[in-house]
């Protein structure tokens, strides 16, 4: 009775390992590209979801609000997911296992705290902000990328536990000249 219920435990362990071993490493060492799993839109298709750990899914549906918008990708370190909400750009990291590496938002000023906008517009006056990236990590403090555009120059900008620091700066003339801080 027992090799009798161990056989099809063994099936199945075999056809959920084979599914989950998809390999997208590139044979000739190039980068390799994301892979379209599902949209959530195609909720009837018989593979849905099949590849992506439950971990990662219950933790973007507990978190995520998508709408049903959303589009998974697998990635060499595990996978992401991606949707827009409000005029704002998700994309959602999770690991091999599911864990959540990280969220990054992009949006325009207009959805950028009063705080940090404050903090930034009195120093760059002269500037333009262009684009928000707002990187949060799961214990860590929510890091913020403001992108400013100038007369000559654009400027990057990194805030976080109300600090400001200048990035990077591009020369607007000499589109190759940059400068990392």
């Amino acid at each position: 009775m027992k090799k009798i219920l161990s056989i099809p435990a063994l099936i199945g362990w075999a056809i959920c390992t084979s599914a989950q071993s998809n390999s997208h490493a590139s044979t000739n060492g190039a980068p390799v590209s994301p892979i379209l799993i599902s949209a959530i839109a195609d909720r009837t298709a018989s593979g849905y979801l099949n590849n992506i750990r439950t971990r990662a899914v219950r933790d973007f549906e507990k978190n995520f609000t998508a709408n049903g918008n959303e589009k998974w990708y697998q990635m060499p370190y595990g996978f992401r997911a991606t949707f827009k909400l409000d005029d704002i750009d998700y994309r959602v990291d999770y690991d091999k296992k599911g864990n959540r590496l990280d969220a990054l938002r992009t949006y325009t000023e207009k959805k950028l705290p009063s705080t940090i906008r404050s903090m930034v517009k009195t120093v760059y006056y002269d500037y333009s902000i262009v684009l928000v990236e707002e990187i949060t990590k799961p214990r860590n403090e929510t890091t913020y990328i403001i992108h400013l555009e100038g007369e000559t120059e654009w400027i990057n900008i990194r805030a976080q536990n109300r600090e400001m620091e200048e990035w990077q700066r591009f020369d607007k003339a000499k589109e190759s000249s940059i400068t990392n801080k």
